[in-house]
C-alpha cells in the first residue's frame, strides 16, 4: 500500500487506451492532509450550496488524492465520507477522474482492496453506475465471479457505451459464460429501453411564461 494508486503495475487495457498514466503520480499524504482537503471540498459545497449551486466534481488529482487516502486508512468516519465523495461527485463518462474512481472501485470488487465502509457488492453497484467507457472491461471481468456477477449482469443491462468491449463480451459468451450470455440478449431484446418507465400520455405543466425577443 506504499505506493501511489496510479503507479500501480497492473492496468487493464482500457486504462492504457485512453493514457491514465498521464495523469501526475501522487504519494501518499498524512491523513491530516487529506481531512484539510475534505475539510475545504466540503466548505466549498457549502458555500455553492447557499448560493444554489451543486458541489464541484472532483478533479482527477482530487479524486487521486481521496483515493490514495483510503489507501492509507482513514478512520471509520472520514472513510465512509470519502467513499460517498468518491462515488458521487466524480462525474460519469472517460475523463482521468472517472478512470481513477471505476479502477478503484474494480479493485473493490474483485477483493483486491478492502474497505469497511464499501462491500464487494456495493462496489460492482457503483461501478455499474458510470453509464459506459471505463467501467466496462471490469464489469465483464467480474460477470465470472461467484460472489458479484450477478450484479455485475443487471450493471451490463443497462449499460450501452460499451465501445470496442462488445467483442470482449461476446467471446466470453462463445467460451461458455452464461452470465455473458445474458447479457447478450438482454441487449438484443433492448431492455435497457423498455425497462425503463413509459413515457406519460399527458404532462401537466405547472405556471409558464413565454418570452418574446425583439429584434432581426
Amino acid at each position: 500500500m506504499g505506493a501511489s494508486f496510479l503507479a500501480w503495475p497492473r492496468k487493464p487495457r482500457c486504462y492504457e487506451a485512453f493514457s491514465i498514466l498521464r495523469v501526475a503520480i501522487f504519494q501518499h499524504k498524512d491523513m491530516k492532509a487529506v481531512h484539510n482537503e475534505m475539510e475545504t471540498y466540503r466548505k466549498s459545497a457549502v458555500e455553492r450550496a447557499a448560493a444554489g449551486l451543486p458541489p464541484l466534481p472532483l478533479t482527477a488529482a482530487q479524486t487521486a488524492e481521496l483515493v490514495n487516502g483510503l489507501l492509507a486508512g482513514m478512520p471509520s468516519d472520514s472513510e465512509q465520507e470519502g467513499v460517498e465523495l468518491l462515488t458521487d461527485q466524480v462525474p460519469p463518462g472517460v475523463d482521468p477522474a472517472a478512470a481513477i474512481k471505476a479502477r478503484f472501485l474494480a479493485s473493490v470488487a474483485t477483493g483486491e482492496i478492502q474497505l469497511a465502509s464499501l462491500s464487494r457488492r456495493r462496489a460492482t453497484f457503483r461501478l455499474g453506475t458510470m453509464l459506459g467507457g471505463f467501467n466496462v472491461e471490469p464489469l465483464i471481468a467480474l460477470l465470472d465471479d461467484n460472489e458479484v456477477g450477478d450484479v455485475a449482469v443487471e450493471a451490463l443491462r443497462k449499460t450501452i457505451l460499451i465501445f470496442a468491449n462488445f467483442e470482449l463480451l461476446t467471446r466470453k459468451a462463445e467460451a461458455g459464460s452464461i452470465r455473458a450470455g445474458e447479457v447478450l440478449k438482454s441487449w438484443a431484446a433492448a431492455e435497457w429501453f423498455t425497462s425503463r418507465p413509459a413515457v406519460p400520455q399527458v404532462v401537466e405543466l405547472g405556471a409558464c411564461q413565454r418570452f418574446c425577443v425583439q429584434g432581426s
